[in-house]
């Protein structure tokens, strides 16, 4: 916790978690009650982005070894930010078809792998005896935005009536995690 980089990738990995709990936890009934879809559907829709991220997170790997963490990152991050905004302003089946295939192959996980490498790179080089306190820390804070995403994203429902202030507030978070990966260190 005392090097800056290594703080700021773990909050960044907690706003790419955040985008992934709200898509996970709240999609299939944003689907049906925003899209007028049914529960079915909306769960086929949803699974598209669990079959897009099987290549995508072995291809972004492989590219993150050749390129870097960093900047692979930072390339990512406002690209699932988009995704997500898609997410919420789509109206078709293709769309959000689209825009969860991206959110897939674009989001929490592909990035996540290449953040927790990050950190594990840093940790070797500054402190490699607390590789375990640290990815311990990692799965922490990371693990918290599955407690905070879909609690506050029912309550943004539950005041205001639609599930899209959730969406929106979950591309902000993604994009806070840009900003994160933008100050930390390689």
């Amino acid at each position: 916790l005392s090097d800056r980089s290594i703080v700021f990738v773990m909050l960044a990995n907690f706003c790419s978690l955040y985008g992934f709990w709200l898509a996970v936890s709240w999609g299939p009934a944003f689907l049906q009650a925003e899209r007028n879809m049914s529960l079915t559907g909306s769960g086929v829709l949803t699974a598209l982005y669990a079959a897009a991220a099987i290549p995508a997170s072995i291809l972004i790997g492989r590219i993150s070894d050749k390129i870097g963490r960093r900047r692979l990152c930072v390339f990512l991050f406002p690209l699932a930010v988009l995704a997500i905004l898609m997410m919420s302003l789509a109206q078709s089946k293709l769309w959000l078809a689209v825009s969860l295939i991206a959110f897939g192959a674009l989001g929490k996980p592909a990035v996540e792998p290449v953040m927790v490498a990050w950190i594990g790179d840093r940790v070797s080089q500054i402190k490699p005896d607390a590789m375990g306190s640290t990815m311990g820390v990692v799965n922490f804070i990371g693990q918290l935005s599955g407690a905070i995403a879909p609690i506050l994203t029912g309550w943004i429902w539950d005041i205001t009536g639609s599930l899209e202030g959730g969406f929106y507030l979950g591309g902000a978070i993604v994009f806070c995690g840009f900003l994160l990966c933008l100050f930390a260190r390689e």
